[in-house]
């Protein structure tokens, strides 16, 4: 018996599972995201998919969700924000293409209004990742955002 204790207390400690984020359950990225500060409204967009709102540096953003079974069992989700300016101020197509040569996160496009958009992509691959990783990916867009913005003057 006391073999087997020493033999216990000398091995490794097994890591508690860390809690999994997945796109088919949005109401528990928002929890998430209202965890770790930002505010967090989960909506459906107008194909009837899941939709996060939230906002970050003052910006708004939306989390739309992809690849999903009658609005449920979602694959994949989208960060986006768009940001609407006054004619005379929005940004040229080359400083657009400037910013997605330049910078590694996101992917920056002109609407059909001319205004800058940005977006991120996250592909789940019918997996899930733990949170850590997920708060990871929420900081890179959200410096994504913020160095959008400075890039197009908004």
């Amino acid at each position: 018996m006391l073999l087997g204790l020493l033999l216990a207390a000398s091995a490794p400690a097994i890591p508690a599972p860390t809690a999994q984020v997945s796109p088919t359950d949005p109401a528990a990225i928002v929890l998430l995201l209202q965890r770790e500060g930002y505010k967090a409204k989960l909506d459906k967009d107008k194909d009837g998919d899941p939709m996060i709102e939230s906002a970050s540096g003052g910006a708004q953003f939306q989390i739309f969700f992809y690849d999903c079974k009658e609005g449920r069992d979602c694959g994949s989700l989208t960060f986006h924000a768009g940001y609407a300016m006054d004619k005379d101020k929005k940004p040229a197509a080359d400083k657009i293409v400037e910013y997605n040569r330049e910078w590694r996160y996101g992917r920056a496009y002109l609407d059909a209004d001319k205004d800058p958009n940005l977006e991120f992509d996250i592909a789940f691959g019918g997996a899930s990742m733990p949170e850590k990783m997920f708060i990871e990916n929420v900081d890179a867009w959200t410096r994504s955002m913020a160095s959008f913005q400075g890039h197009v003057g908004w």
